[in-house]
């Protein structure tokens, strides 16, 4: 469990050393990167939520690339008039939309044992029982998120699921989140917009990281204690 452990207390670590950093150097404050991130949406906007969209969507990939936040970023900014929040939502939706074909064919033909061997074994294995149990109704509850969503369509691929329905569902639900999202973004804006940049969501991002994975290997132990 510790070797678990190690590198989330270690990134942790860091993180509070960077804050400690950040204060003593002055860098700039929540209000300034607000302003850089408009500067740059302004710019690159649906280029950067179309890259965003389709990196959040790919299995292993979205753990490591803050899709989400530039999201829900871009959707509250449009209240600002910086975005279009409907061009914001069918960006988004189009990216998810593209990757979830192809998380599908890399399933269908086999392809993703790579992302098996980084350590997506029992995800798959989970997301398959669960689609194999509850069939559509869990496309449309996992495509809520783009991660879920990266699973249950790359099972899809595995399991041979019809490619016609699953283009179907997957369009439908992915614009309905994408839609839902939006809104919910677009009529809290200003608390969106404090809470992804506020320096201090990594910290708690951080602290959850390490709760998930206390919980993750206390139910490996019991299940091997069990097992003995």
């Amino acid at each position: 469990m510790a070797k678990a452990l190690a590198f989330p207390v270690i990134f942790l670590i860091s993180i509070i050393v960077l804050f400690a950093v950040w204060n003593v150097i002055g860098l700039p404050t929540n209000q300034e990167l607000v302003g850089v991130a408009r500067h740059y949406f302004e710019i690159y906007g649906y280029p950067v939520l179309l890259i965003s969209a389709i990196i959040e969507s790919i299995p292993i990939i979205y753990i490591y690339f803050p899709g989400s936040s530039v999201i829900l970023l871009a959707a509250a900014m449009s209240r600002q008039g910086t975005m279009n929040l409907w061009g914001v939502v069918f960006t988004v939706a189009a990216g998810i939309i593209i990757t979830y074909i192809a998380n599908y064919w890399i399933g269908y033909y086999g392809l993703h044992k790579a992302f098996i061997r980084f350590g997506l074994k029992d995800s798959v294995e989970s997301t398959r029982t669960s689609l194999e149990k509850h069939g559509d109704k869990w496309l449309w509850l996992t495509y809520g998120h783009p991660n879920f969503g990266a699973l249950t369509s790359l099972t899809c691929g595995i399991t041979k699921y019809s490619f016609k329905r699953f283009l179907v569902y997957s369009f439908i639900a992915t614009v309905l989140w994408c839609g839902f999202w939006g809104v919910v973004c677009y009529f809290s804006s200003g608390a969106i917009i404090k809470i992804v940049t506020l320096r201090w969501l990594f910290f708690l991002l951080i602290v959850a990281l390490i709760i998930w994975k206390v919980i993750v290997e206390v139910r490996k132990f019991k299940k091997s204690s069990s097992s003995n």
